[in-house]
């Protein structure tokens, strides 16, 4: 009974050994590849909207959410062919809506701290409005932390 157990706990230390000793990649190789099979390391162009885009959706103007951090410069754009561009927060104070015009251009460049209030979800709406009159509008959550 002993040179049986004995037998197969040479066998099992035997294969245990040839099947480390067969693994030819190290560690950081193994996520190399695994990095290279699933990700990029070139970064992906933004695509630009177009309300002339026959696939246009106003509801894909902007993100449902955007985390900003504060200190830094931040930039949203809305997308090309516009007549008129209208960014503008709105907040709930006193069971009231409360509206602040941010930025009439199509690209809204700012100071996240500037606009919005830290640490609080603020919402943002953009109108986008083409030649004819025809009004498109999303809305967003903007959340501005503070890293310091």
């Amino acid at each position: 009974m002993k040179s049986i157990v004995k037998n197969i706990s040479l066998t099992a230390g035997l294969l245990i050994f040839l099947l480390i000793s067969s693994c030819t990649n190290s560690y950081e190789q193994m996520i190399n590849n695994f990095n290279e099979n699933y990700f990029t390391l070139t970064p992906t162009p933004a695509k630009e909207s177009n309300l002339l885009d026959k696939d246009f959706d106003q509801e894909q103007m902007l993100e449902i959410r955007y985390t900003f951090i504060e200190g830094f410069n931040s930039s949203l754009v809305a997308p090309k062919g516009a007549a008129k561009y209208l960014w503008v927060e709105e907040n709930l104070e006193d069971g009231q809506v409360q509206k602040k015009t941010l930025c009439n251009e199509r690209i809204y460049a700012f100071l996240p701290e500037n606009d919005f209030e830290v640490n609080k979800e603020s919402k943002l709406v953009l109108t986008v409005t083409d030649e004819k009159g025809t009004e498109y509008i999303d809305t967003t959550i903007i959340v501005v932390l503070n890293r310091r």
